[in-house]
């Protein structure tokens, strides 16, 4: 309830344009934007990828979360920064 309703309601009140709820352990992720009075959910793209609003140019594919093995964290950063999710 404090991740999904209390903090949402909180972080609403300040304006924060987007809330993300990651559980490792469950590998399950939500994404959701600030549309003034209510939050609206935002579905991954069809390749897996959250693309935020808040954060020009940011994008974040979900297998990188939560694959046994992770990937190397300057290879997805020259990823992000080149603007182009991995496999297009």
């Amino acid at each position: 309830r404090l991740d999904t309703v209390d903090k949402k309601k909180l972080y609403a009140e300040f304006g924060v344009a987007e809330y993300w709820l990651i559980d490792i352990h469950k590998q399950e992720a939500h994404f959701w934007r600030n549309e003034g009075a209510t939050w609206k959910n935002v579905p991954v793209d069809e390749n897996g990828i959250f693309h935020s609003v808040a954060i020009t140019g940011f994008w974040l594919r979900l297998d990188w979360l939560f694959a046994a093995e992770q990937p190397d964290e300057v290879e997805i950063v020259q990823m992000i920064l080149a603007g182009l999710p991995a496999g297009q």
